[in-house]
């Protein structure tokens, strides 16, 4: 069975579950290990409801013993830093007012067909009208199916790509007047042919390279690519000053966003 399969599956098996879900709520009482059962009310398993509410916490998800099929995990307020896996079926960051969220997947896999550092149904950040922030450093975080959405309803939220690989197959994808995605060092793939999606981002600021808005002058910032995931737009950032040295680079396996754009 390929490995996309494989977690597809890890994220699906939640539902099998999910009629008897345990709620799981931090405390932090012994440490900062994920794993480290006194550091929970009740230790997360498949199906349960993990939820992380405690400004200033700093959680740490080693690797060695993957928490996968949750029902459901809320960042509200603290940082989950995830060295190993996690996937569930829906997943938040800072969805409540006032509420500050982070997650950061910090090392993983960090190709497109390999292990998931942090995969899910849904994923919203900020909805609620909070703070919520994602940042992935080399890791791949993998959203499967309903929901993609960035500061969707109010709010403020970050998705920031450092390196490894975001990838959504997301039916509603959505990021919103307080909502940005910054690609600086990783890649983007969304399902399907999404230039104009992608495109429309970029010039309202919702998606930026380097911190840098490139909004009618795509090609200055980012580079995209159809072939090398079939199926997916792949987008990825030009760094300042490299523009025309990554031309040489990439050669003909990336073309410049611009020239579909006005095709």
């Amino acid at each position: 069975m390929k490995k996309t399969m494989k977690n597809m599956l890890a994220v699906l098996s939640v539902l099998a579950v999910a009629g008897s879900a345990s709620a799981s709520i931090w405390s932090g009482a012994v440490d900062d290990d994920w794993d480290t059962v006194g550091n929970w009310d009740a230790a997360p398993v498949p199906g349960s409801a993990v939820t992380i509410d405690t400004v200033g916490a700093v959680v740490n998800k080693y690797a060695g013993n993957d928490a996968t099929g949750l029902g459901t995990m809320a960042v509200d307020n603290g940082d989950l830093n995830i060295y190993g896996a996690i996937a569930g079926g829906s997943q938040t960051i800072g969805n409540g007012v006032g509420d500050v969220g982070t997650i950061t997947v910090m090392s993983g896999d960090g190709s497109f067909g390999g292990w998931n550092s942090l995969a899910t149904w849904d994923f919203t950040l900020a909805d609620g009208g909070g703070n919520g922030t994602l940042v992935n450093n080399g890791g791949t975080i993998h959203a499967y199916g309903n929901w993609f959405n960035v500061a969707a309803w109010g709010g403020t939220a970050l998705v920031q790509l450092n390196a490894g690989h975001l990838i959504v197959e997301a039916a509603n994808f959505y990021v919103g007047a307080g909502g940005v995605i910054d690609l600086a060092g990783g890649t983007f793939a969304i399902a399907g042919s999404r230039l104009g999606d992608l495109a429309g981002l970029i010039d309202s600021g919702g998606l930026t390279s380097y911190g840098n808005n490139y909004a009618g002058n795509y090609a200055a910032g980012f580079a995209w690519d159809e072939v090398t995931n079939p199926g997916y737009t792949t987008i990825t950032a030009i760094p300042e000053p490299a523009t025309l040295s990554m031309v040489a680079l990439l050669g003909g396996g990336m073309l410049w966003i611009r020239k579909r754009f006005k095709s």
